[in-house]
């Protein structure tokens, strides 16, 4: 039934529903005997199981609506098709069912608390974990299937309930005797214990260059604000007059300083180091010194930023005319190291660099991760059969 006949269909039933409903009203409520009729088929009450709709008070047999009469002590509120569908009096509601299966006895309430049980008796709730407990077993895999008998015994050797939940969350230490194929075991087991570390060691290498390059992110940002910004403009915006011959009075017009914005590549040659130059890199003064960077440079103003650039951008250009207004030693601490100052658009040498780095070392990431959990999951399932192994062969020789 598609979406355009499903209208049409909901009104062909309402109307069908609305041609009973008349017909039923209009019915007579007695039959030629003077005996009181009921129900949608208007017979009498002959003992047949039936319901009161708490929307009209009409009494109906559960077979005449459609009803299972297993379900008599579960209807908590009825409503028949015609105050629920046409009168729209209500819906009928029904009691929580017991969780045993056959029982259809509604669950059991506090009258203190109001809080209800999920069995209608002590009994029956008994019965359902028992039922529930067997059936576990049962469907369990072949090698592991227990017999009615062993799962009592487990049950009468348990101290409590919070024993007895706690059972099989850990596998219990073979510790009978000489365990057979240990030496196996445990030398597949260091080998992959000796893998978990070596990569969570490369891991923690790619997330602390994660971490310098977040670092030179903001360092790039902080250099192109400060070579962006002459020494005037940081003093106040200078306005520049330009006079030009017009004809009208207003012959002097204000034009403001144009700003050169400078956007440097900045990619950083000590981030093509590989595993063991990068870990021989993260221990230098270098790396300390540049990962303590908090947003600012200390020991070196920006004029001096301005000049340490103009300079190396004088040295990239083959000019070596020393046309400098400070020395080398007024210059301050160095503050581009091992960047590239080059122009970010005209760079294509290292062009898309950052993005480039960042989804590379976020894959690398993925995979130690991806690598580590298979190997992780193989070193339990190593150590679990051989347990299970070993008490398998002392049960069978006891």
């Amino acid at each position: 039934m598609n979406q355009e006949q499903f209208p049409t269909e909901v009104n062909k039933h309402l109307q069908q529903l609305q041609e009973k409903y008349d017909k039923f009203r209009n019915a007579p409520k007695y039959n030629t005997n003077q005996e009181e009729v009921f129900c949608l088929c208007r017979k009498i009450d002959d003992g047949e199981l039936m319901v009161a709709c708490d929307g009209c008070d009409e009494w109906y047999h559960f077979r005449c609506v459609g009803m299972n009469t297993n379900l008599k002590e579960l209807v908590n509120n009825y409503y028949c098709p015609f105050c629920d569908e046409l009168l729209h009096k209500g819906k009928t509601v029904w009691k929580k069912k017991c969780r045993l299966d056959g029982c259809f006895n509604p669950i059991k309430i506090d009258k203190e608390t109001g809080k209800g049980s999920k069995y209608c008796s002590p009994e029956h709730g008994v019965e359902f974990m028992k039922s529930q407990l067997l059936k576990h077993f049962v469907e369990s895999n072949n090698e592991m299937k227990l017999q009615e008998g062993q799962v009592v015994k487990i049950i009468q050797q348990t101290k409590d309930y919070a024993h007895f939940k706690s059972l099989g969350t850990e596998l219990p230490i073979f510790d009978k005797s000489s365990p057979k194929g240990k030496e196996e075991c445990d030398f597949k087991i260091t080998k992959l214990e000796a893998q978990v570390t070596s990569m969570n060691t490369t891991k923690e290498l790619y997330l602390s260059k994660t971490k310098y390059l977040l670092k030179l992110k903001e360092k790039i940002k902080l250099l192109n604000e400060i070579l962006s910004t002459d020494h005037e403009s940081e003093n106040g915006a200078v306005e520049k007059t330009e006079t030009k011959p017009t004809k009208s009075r207003k012959s002097k017009k204000k034009k403001k300083t144009k700003r050169n914005k400078i956007d440097i590549c900045g990619f950083d040659s000590n981030l093509r180091w590989h595993t063991m130059k990068w870990k021989a890199f993260t221990e230098t003064d270098e790396y300390k010194q540049f990962m303590k960077f908090d947003g600012s440079f200390e020991g070196v103003t920006n004029d001096q930023i301005r000049e340490q650039y103009k300079n190396l951008k004088n040295e990239s250009n083959g000019d070596q005319d020393g046309d400098t207004e400070m020395t080398d030693n007024d210059l301050g601490p160095p503050v581009f190291g091992s960047l590239c100052i080059h122009d970010k658009k005209k760079c294509t040498r290292h062009l898309t660099w950052y993005g480039i780095i960042e989804d590379d070392l976020e894959t690398k990431v993925s995979e130690i991760e991806a690598k580590t959990t298979e190997d992780l999951a193989k070193k339990d399932k190593i150590y679990t059969d051989f347990t299970i192994r070993n008490w398998e062969i002392w049960e069978s020789e006891n």
